[in-house]
C-alpha cells in the first residue's frame, strides 16, 4: 500500500469531517491496537485472506467515523 492509497482510505468529507469509505468485507477500522485484541486481529486477518484480502486502520473511531489518530503507543512494545 502507497501513501496515497493510505491517504485515501482516511480522506474525509470536508463539511463533516467524517470519513468517506466505511468498514466492509475489506475493511476494518479500530481506534487502537491493544495486545489483548490481538486474537480478534487475528480472526479478522484470516478472514481478509479467505476473501479477497484487505486492511485494518488503526486511529479511527466507530460512530462517528473520525480519524483521530492512536491514543496509546502500543505498536512501540510490540515483538
Amino acid at each position: 500500500m502507497t501513501e496515497k492509497d493510505f491517504l485515501e482510505l482516511i480522506e474525509c468529507n470536508k463539511n463533516t469531517k467524517r470519513l468517506k469509505h466505511r468498514e466492509n468485507s475489506q475493511l476494518e477500522f479500530k481506534a487502537n491496537f491493544n495486545k489483548v485484541d490481538f486474537a480478534l486481529y487475528a480472526k479478522t486477518l484470516a478472514a481478509f485472506c479467505n476473501n479477497l484480502g484487505g486492511k485494518i486502520v488503526f486511529g479511527v473511531k466507530d460512530q462517528p467515523r473520525e480519524a483521530i489518530g492512536m491514543s496509546n503507543n502500543n505498536f512501540n512494545d510490540l515483538d
